[in-house]
């Protein structure tokens, strides 16, 4: 869900150095190059923000911006391979040489379907907000269609601060409460 490359590939990783496969060569490569070619994409992407979105004298709040979102990620990023996340994920849900099992949902679900679709709810919201930019059909016109709101700015940025936040909990959470069991 958050951070989606490294989410993937760092539970399928898991799955495979867990499930007998640890010294696959191709696999190792696989997963190095699909990572490479994910962060080219990122790194090209910044770059391209940064030429087509900002100015030399100018749009000093974009620059910032740029520069805080691409720093944090590089952060979370690093946290990510950190060899004590690694090593504590590692042994977290693996005991036993297999996952536990909580809960089979026959006498009930392991989740709250009310909190499930109210985010749903906030993600149908937030996608709205996003192809729209807050429209008013009253004062409407199609050469302001592309201009965002202040509103969308920084509803954007909250939820982009919030994944990294929540995403980075994930990692740190087992070594920082290392008494609780996280189920994976």
């Amino acid at each position: 869900m958050l951070h989606q490359g490294n989410i993937v590939s760092h539970h399928s990783f898991s799955f495979y150095r867990t499930s007998g496969t640890k010294h696959n060569r191709l696999w190792y490569a696989a997963l190095a190059f699909v990572t490479l070619v994910l962060y080219s994409v990122a790194v090209g992407a910044l770059v391209v923000m940064a030429v087509f979105h900002t100015h030399p004298e100018g749009c000093t709040l974009n620059k910032i911006f740029l520069g805080v979102n691409g720093g944090l990620c590089l952060f979370v990023s690093l946290l990510a391979i950190a060899p004590c996340i690694q090593k504590r994920d590692y042994e977290v849900g693996n005991e036993n040489g297999g996952q536990k099992i909580v809960l089979d949902e026959k006498q009930g679900t392991v989740y709250s379907y009310s909190f499930f679709h109210f985010i749903f709810f906030l993600g149908s919201l937030y996608v709205m907000m996003t192809v729209t930019n807050w429209f008013h059909y009253y004062d409407a016109k199609i050469e302001k269609l592309f201009h965002g709101s202040w509103s969308t700015y920084w509803i954007k940025m909250a939820s982009c601060w919030a994944c990294l936040l929540l995403y980075t909990w994930t990692l740190v959470a087992p070594i920082v409460c290392p008494n609780r069991e996280f189920l994976q």
